[in-house]
């Protein structure tokens, strides 16, 4: 064979070649906009179902396609001593902390030591509160601001990569606008489980919430994908990714992405009404 027949028997199969991964990449294309397409379709009908039932909807309907994994947590012994040592040496002089492997930590602002005046003051935001105040602060982020007239909570929620782990908080007490108690969850030894598995979309998750809710002239602020932990005395345990709902007067909802079904609080209530 003589070269130039080589070089041209050559480019025929790379063009071939890129002629195929350009089909295959346009029919992948094609079958994800197909899909996008349906998601779209059940969203649309959604809308149309929470206004039939007199909900109304302040944040678009997530229309995330993809594979999630459960979480598996692995429980951590800690004592005081060593929660203690990871948050500021300054802070530990005027705190009281109360640590419980299965409910978490409770911080208290050492009034006998400390004059309330010097608690941390929210003006300043929360990123030093979360740097300096608790143990792993970096892995939280604010979730919930409730103050009014310088009282209330404010709520802060732990991350695993990009998703929230829900019902893993800081809880933090405000008086004159000052932070004069906290109460810490947290995972520490969290991984995600081999096996993936598709997700129920955000829509499906919605259908089951009207017919928990039904015709309440509700608002729903917020549809977000992310984990939800029970509190659950065992060593080991999984967590599902779910839907989060929260309804404009507070009620936050759990629905599991795998499933459909209700988690936590509300659903443990509605075992309890059927019983």
């Amino acid at each position: 064979m003589d070269l130039g027949k080589a070089k041209t028997i050559l480019i025929v199969a790379f063009l071939f070649l890129n002629g195929l991964l350009a089909y295959q990449l346009y029919l992948k294309f094609a079958s994800d906009q197909d899909y996008l397409n349906i998601l779209q379709e059940e969203v649309n009908e959604v809308e149309e179902l929470l206004a039939k039932h007199r909900i109304n909807i302040n944040v678009p309907i997530p229309l995330d396609a993809t594979d999630m994994a459960h979480l598996k947590v692995l429980r951590e012994l800690y004592y005081v001593e060593d929660v203690m040592d990871k948050i500021d040496p300054i802070i530990q002089l005027h705190v009281t902390m109360d640590v419980n492997t299965f409910q978490g930590i409770h911080y208290t602002w050492n009034r006998e030591t400390n004059n309330q005046a010097e608690a941390y003051d929210i003006s300043m935001g929360y990123k030093e509160f979360l740097d300096n105040y608790v143990v792993n602060g970096y892995k939280y982020e604010l979730q919930k601001e409730d103050i009014v007239n310088g009282n209330g909570e404010v709520i802060f929620v732990q991350y695993y990569g990009r998703h929230p782990i829900y019902g893993t908080t800081i809880i933090a007490t405000v008086e004159n606008n000052k932070i004069i108690e906290w109460y810490q969850q947290m995972i520490t030894n969290v991984s995600f489980e081999p096996q993936k598995r598709p997700i129920l979309a955000a829509a499906t998750a919605l259908r089951k919430l009207v017919t928990i809710i039904g015709n309440s002239k509700a608002v729903i602020e917020k549809v977000e994908l992310g984990y939800y932990s029970r509190s659950i005395d065992t060593e080991t345990w999984l967590l599902p990714p779910v839907w989060y709902i929260e309804l404009k007067d507070g009620q936050r909802f759990y629905i599991n992405a795998f499933t459909g079904e209700l988690e936590g609080l509300q659903a443990q209530a509605n075992v309890g009404e059927d019983q």
